[in-house]
């Protein structure tokens, strides 16, 4: 029931995001977590981590990108791929929000999937995850206060919620 607790999973999610001595699995302790991954945004890297395959035979990064996003498609006898053309859409769909990414301040545990963002195909798209400074130190501020008023948290967290 701990870890189910809304307010522990946002802890969780803090101390993961925000503290440099918390690794998500093991490579993390040889390799530079943060050269691992250069992408600026939450989207994940096609065929990754999921594949979702409509009832249409469209294949999509996942269940919840709108079917105009599809990196290919099945038919009955074949699978068609072109994987130079995704790397080419994908990479033109996040270099539209590098102006916006440059500024933010959430860059770095960025939550956002390039292909949830209303208005991607845009000249210049909006993100509603971006965050300025003022927001970024707000967000900080509400955890770090919760955790010094609750000490024994941080030290439960740590020693007892396995990280998935």
């Amino acid at each position: 029931m701990f870890i189910r607790s809304p307010r522990i999973k946002s802890l969780v999610n803090y101390i993961l995001r925000h503290s440099n001595n918390v690794y998500g699995e093991y490579n993390d302790l040889i390799f530079d977590v943060a050269a691992k991954s250069e992408q600026k945004t939450g989207t994940c890297s096609p065929f990754s981590r999921k594949m979702f395959i409509t009832v249409n035979g469209k294949i999509l990064q996942c269940e919840r990108i709108g079917h105009q996003f599809a990196l290919g498609y099945v038919t009955e006898n074949s699978i068609h791929l072109d994987l130079d053309e995704i790397v080419e859409k994908q990479n033109r769909l996040i270099n539209k929000l590098q102006r916006l990414c440059k500024k933010c301040y959430l860059k770095k545990v960025c939550p956002q999937c390039i292909y949830n963002i209303t208005n991607i195909l845009d000249e210049n798209p909006l993100c509603d995850n971006f965050c300025n400074k003022q927001q970024f130190e707000k967000l900080l501020e509400m955890p770090m206060d919760y955790l010094s008023g609750h000490p024994y948290y941080y030290e439960k967290i740590l020693n007892e919620v396995k990280v998935q």
